[in-house]
């Protein structure tokens, strides 16, 4: 029988590089795609500037999907293992499946389905590695993603994630013909909720399965990977890793420089907020729209319109003004 192994996660927390490197570390130049079925080449590099999505997943969304796949996986007769990536079913799935007009009631469909899902894993005893979501890092997780906004600012009911977007980017504007940056910027960080925790999941583990925080996977990559071939009793080629450890270094790189930001933020608010000295290197739009969210409902503090922030905390006051939008206590 064809030995299956699973790794899933509930936000995008690096689950690709590794399932990339499970199949890289052993020496593999192909490998087994259940949807495609077929055996298809390795990438020798899978990054792009913000992940590892050059490398082809198997990569199911929700129970049934993950159900029939696993299920092929498990009938396919190959001689090396085989791994896939289930994930999350998408948001806009579950309102096709439910045709509700209550967000509420498709956020908790998406929790039953993934716990289903994971139970189906476990259950047909596929050996699982599971990606923790540690909250600390939901500000770099949650940038402008569809969960944090979706119905947190309007009360028209919504039958679709198409019909949100139409209503949110009429909520702010009544001509709708915004487009200047830091107009765009201000309407983003009244709407974006990055430290929203409605999406926690509470799954059960109680099988044998591996599992990671995924701050772990991102500062302590080689010996999660070593955890895992020890998990999954495969060895690792010694040539193959010292080609690995530079792509992984560049890969670090990505998430290192986010989360430098998001793990300095309170600090970085305390200097905004008190005039303190401290450096901003190229903040992203997303970044900046996060600062901006954050002084509006924690300090009250709003910003005079700009194209783009000061490159040092300490020249902030100067674009201080009393924040005027009524707005829902956050934090």
């Amino acid at each position: 029988m064809t030995q299956v192994f699973a790794f899933s996660s509930t936000k995008p927390v690096g689950v690709s590089f590794l399932e990339w490197s499970l199949h890289y570390l052993n020496g593999k130049d192909t490998y087994f795609h259940a949807i495609k079925n077929q055996n298809i080449e390795l990438t020798q590099n899978p990054l792009t500037k913000t992940n590892a999505h050059n490398h082809d997943k198997c990569h199911p969304a929700g129970y049934e999907h993950t159900k029939q796949v696993l299920k092929s996986l498990k009938n396919t007769n190959q001689k090396e293992f085989v791994s896939f990536y289930p994930t999350v079913l998408y948001i806009k799935n579950a309102f096709e499946i439910l045709q509700t007009k209550n967000f509420n009631d498709v956020v908790e469909y998406v929790k039953d389905d993934y716990n289903k899902m994971v139970n189906e894993i476990l259950m047909n005893d596929v050996p699982f590695i599971y990606i923790y979501t540690d909250p600390s890092v939901s500000g770099y997780l949650n940038e402008l993603r569809e969960f944090p906004k979706v119905a947190l600012n309007s009360n028209k009911e919504i039958t679709s994630l198409e019909e949100y977007k139409e209503d949110y980017n009429s909520f702010f504007f009544e001509t709708n013909n915004t487009s200047s940056i830091s107009e765009k910027r201000e309407i983003d960080a009244l709407n974006i909720r990055p430290y929203n925790t409605n999406l926690l999941f509470n799954i059960n583990l109680k099988k044998s399965h591996l599992w990671f925080n995924c701050k772990d996977v991102w500062t302590n990559t080689e010996e999660v990977m070593v955890d895992i071939f020890d998990y999954l009793n495969l060895s690792i080629n010694v040539k193959s890793l010292e080609n690995w450890k530079p792509i992984c270094y560049e890969w670090q790189k990505i998430h290192n420089k986010t989360l430098k930001f998001y793990n300095n933020i309170d600090h970085i608010l305390d200097c905004i907020v008190n005039g303190y000295y401290y450096e901003l290197n190229n903040l992203t739009y997303n970044q900046e729209v996060v600062l901006l969210h954050l002084l509006i409902y924690k300090y009250n503090i709003n910003l005079k319109l700009v194209d783009k922030f000061p490159t040092n905390t300490k020249y902030f006051e100067t674009l201080f003004e009393e924040n005027f939008h009524k707005v829902e206590k956050v934090y």
